[in-house]
Protein backbone atom coordinates (compact mmCIF):
# COMPACT_ATOMS: atom_id res chain seq x y z
CA UNK A 1 0.00 0.00 0.00
CA UNK A 2 2.65 2.22 0.82
CA UNK A 3 4.74 1.67 -2.76
CA UNK A 4 1.30 1.91 -4.47
CA UNK A 5 0.73 6.22 -2.74
CA UNK A 6 4.63 6.56 -3.67
CA UNK A 7 4.10 5.63 -7.23
CA UNK A 8 0.47 7.49 -7.73
CA UNK A 9 2.62 10.13 -5.84
CA UNK A 10 5.36 10.34 -8.03
CA UNK A 11 3.51 9.96 -11.22
CA UNK A 12 1.31 13.24 -10.17
CA UNK A 13 4.08 15.32 -9.51
CA UNK A 14 5.92 14.54 -12.96
CA UNK A 15 2.31 15.20 -14.52
CA UNK A 16 2.30 18.55 -13.03
CA UNK A 17 6.00 19.66 -13.51
CA UNK A 18 5.41 18.42 -17.00
CA UNK A 19 2.40 20.51 -17.57
CA UNK A 20 4.44 23.56 -15.94
CA UNK A 21 7.41 23.23 -17.95
CA UNK A 22 5.72 22.79 -21.38
CA UNK A 23 3.68 26.28 -20.56
CA UNK A 24 6.75 27.64 -20.02
CA UNK A 25 8.65 27.21 -22.93
CA UNK A 26 5.92 27.26 -25.61
CA UNK A 27 6.12 29.47 -28.17
CA UNK A 28 5.32 33.05 -27.62
CA UNK A 29 1.98 34.84 -29.92
CA UNK A 30 3.48 36.18 -33.44
CA UNK A 31 3.46 39.99 -33.40
CA UNK A 32 0.40 41.59 -35.16
CA UNK A 33 0.82 42.34 -39.24
CA UNK A 34 0.99 45.86 -39.66
CA UNK A 35 -2.05 47.38 -41.63
CA UNK A 36 0.38 48.85 -44.38
CA UNK A 37 1.86 45.74 -45.91
CA UNK A 38 -0.25 45.83 -48.76
CA UNK A 39 -1.71 42.43 -49.18
CA UNK A 40 -5.46 41.83 -47.24
CA UNK A 41 -5.70 39.13 -45.30
CA UNK A 42 -2.97 36.48 -43.60
CA UNK A 43 -0.30 35.53 -46.35
CA UNK A 44 0.61 31.71 -46.47
CA UNK A 45 4.44 31.37 -44.67
CA UNK A 46 7.22 29.90 -46.89
CA UNK A 47 7.83 26.60 -46.67
CA UNK A 48 10.73 24.48 -44.81
CA UNK A 49 12.94 22.07 -46.97
CA UNK A 50 11.80 18.77 -45.28
CA UNK A 51 12.24 16.79 -48.20
CA UNK A 52 16.11 17.25 -48.50
CA UNK A 53 16.75 16.81 -44.89
CA UNK A 54 14.39 13.64 -45.28
CA UNK A 55 16.22 12.38 -48.28
CA UNK A 56 19.77 12.95 -46.68
CA UNK A 57 18.69 11.00 -43.19
CA UNK A 58 17.40 8.21 -45.42
CA UNK A 59 20.51 7.62 -47.33
CA UNK A 60 22.94 8.31 -44.41
CA UNK A 61 20.67 5.40 -42.70
CA UNK A 62 21.10 2.72 -45.75
CA UNK A 63 24.96 3.73 -46.09
CA UNK A 64 25.26 2.45 -42.83
CA UNK A 65 22.97 -0.47 -42.88
CA UNK A 66 25.19 -1.53 -46.27
CA UNK A 67 28.52 -1.22 -44.13
CA UNK A 68 27.12 -3.52 -41.38
CA UNK A 69 25.93 -5.99 -43.96
CA UNK A 70 29.02 -6.24 -45.68
CA UNK A 71 31.08 -6.45 -42.34
CA UNK A 72 28.68 -9.10 -41.20
CA UNK A 73 28.91 -10.92 -44.74
CA UNK A 74 32.25 -10.43 -44.32
CA UNK A 75 32.48 -12.03 -40.91
CA UNK A 76 30.48 -15.12 -42.02
CA UNK A 77 33.15 -16.40 -44.65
Amino acid sequence: MKNNIKNIFCLVVLIISVAITSNAYSAPQPPNHPTTHGMEGDQPAGTAPIGTSTLLLLSLGGAYMGVKLYKSKKQEE
